[in-house]
């Protein structure tokens, strides 16, 4: 790291107090009636270890062609409520949620107060989206990805392998936001061929390129 982003003081009584704010508004948080769709669906795949073809809910489409892009959290929602019932699933997304804006607290060294403030802020302006679905997984891999590629880090392998590592599950857990990984992992290539070393460059090239491969890693692939 670059030695102008080592903080003053450390980040970690204000991630402390960050993350447990917002688990506490994950907590009581509204809740989707599209969670029991993903529960129920769930459900279905771990019983016949296979996702589904048809529409096994809808009243007028049943039996239509239907599949879902969220197998993994679907799986994982039927998991939890199966070992701890609907307070599980309320707390690990509520974990997933303190998580994601902990993770993005230390970006801004100068001011980390005013930066946490924002961030609880934009936690309550986002409290009706704090809700048991995909979605909410997808701030903990937009955070993760962040901290992964922050600006001035010097390029690691272990990165690049971390970053394909992480599109796959986002792939697998929401199918349909996972290409916000390639996004991000593209901004970071775009900015690194303007200012990096060849070896650098290189290695958000393989990175990017790894990426793509992995994000095909799920049962529908690139459909």
């Amino acid at each position: 790291a670059h030695p102008n982003e080592k903080p003053h003081h450390p980040h970690w009584p204000l991630e402390t107090l960050l993350f447990a704010f917002v688990f506490a508004l994950g907590w009581r948080s509204v809740h989707a009636p599209e969670t029991w769709i993903h529960l129920k669906t769930g459900v279905k795949i771990i019983a016949e270890h296979a996702l589904p073809q048809t529409d096994p809910f809808g009243y007028g489409s049943a039996g239509g062609p239907w599949t879902t892009d969220s197998w993994l959290f679907d799986a994982g929602t039927a998991l939890l409520d199966a070992l701890g019932g609907v307070r599980a699933v309320v707390f690990v997304k509520s974990l997933a949620a303190a998580a994601a804006f902990a993770l993005m607290l230390p970006l801004n060294h100068g001011s980390p107060l005013a930066a946490a403030s924002l961030l609880a802020l934009g936690a309550c302006a986002s409290w009706t989206g704090l809700v048991e679905t995909p979605a909410v997984f997808d701030l903990l891999f937009f955070a993760m990805f962040i901290r992964l590629l922050r600006p001035r880090h010097r390029f690691q392998w272990w990165q690049g392998a971390a970053a394909a590592v992480l599109t796959a599950l986002w792939a697998n857990t929401h199918g349909a936001s996972a290409l916000l990984a390639l996004w991000l992992v593209g901004l970071k290539v775009f900015k690194a061929s303007l200012r990096t070393v060849a070896r650098e460059r290189l290695g958000y090239w393989a990175t990017l390129a790894a990426c793509v491969l992995t994000i095909a890693w799920n049962p529908l692939g690139w459909s």
